[in-house]
């Protein structure tokens, strides 16, 4: 894993474009209810900027990560520590696999040794509350598995406030047989990329919203479907 440190925020979303990154990770799998692949695709290559909205939220998200690290800290003993300003992580063999780490956490392993690693803060609204009873949702759990697979952690922590009022965490292990699919998955999706290949045009409401921006004017064009 290698740190690359940007000196302003503009030039962390810069250095995201270049590569994919873990909130990327499960709209690649078709597993995003915000994002489709396609979305993504055009995103990557500038012809799209992110939905306003998405934008709000992640102000929101950033603000609100100094007060929920000082809560998990609280609910589980353990010590976190924030990266530095606009880091971002690199794989030590994948140049295009990347990481933005919410906060590093230390865990102590099964030999008695202490690891930072990562933990992941959300924010949700009180409509997605079922979504987290009984575990991290899908979407969620594919992220930290990139993070993993970026920074070679043996574990990932997931911290959620939900509805501004209700807290819940866990904890997620590392699985490299999934990471061996996810890790090929991405790869085809970055040299979609690289070629200018656009993935298939699917059915969602996402696409249909890509789709509309990035043709709003007509044309006259026909294109076969």
């Amino acid at each position: 894993m290698r740190e690359i440190r940007n000196a302003t925020r503009e030039d962390w979303l810069t250095r995201r474009m270049v590569g994919i990154g873990a909130s990327d990770a499960p709209i690649i799998l078709g597993l995003s209810k915000y994002k489709s692949p396609f979305g993504l695709y055009h995103e990557k290559l500038g012809l799209e900027p992110a939905p306003l909205e998405e934008v709000e939220a992640a102000a929101w998200g950033l603000a609100l990560e100094g007060p929920l690290a000082d809560r998990f800290s609280i609910e589980t003993g353990r010590k976190t520590l924030a990266p530095p300003v606009h880091a971002i992580y690199q794989h030590d063999d994948v140049d295009w696999a990347l990481a933005s780490i919410d906060r590093w956490q230390e865990h102590t392993s099964d030999t008695g040794s202490t690891l930072l690693v990562p933990l992941e803060l959300k924010t949700s609204n009180w409509a997605l509350d079922k979504d987290w009873l009984e575990e991290a949702p899908l979407a969620y759990q594919v992220q930290v598995q990139h993070q993993m697979w970026v920074t070679g952690a043996p574990m990932c922590s997931i911290a959620v406030l939900i509805g501004g009022q209700k807290f819940r965490w866990c904890d997620i292990a590392r699985d490299d047989d999934f990471i061996a699919v996810l890790s090929a998955t991405e790869s085809e999706f970055w040299q979609r990329c690289l070629d200018h290949q656009a993935p298939p045009i699917d059915d969602s409401v996402r696409t249909a919203e890509t789709l509309k921006r990035l043709y709003a004017t007509e044309t006259g064009e026909v294109i076969a479907l």
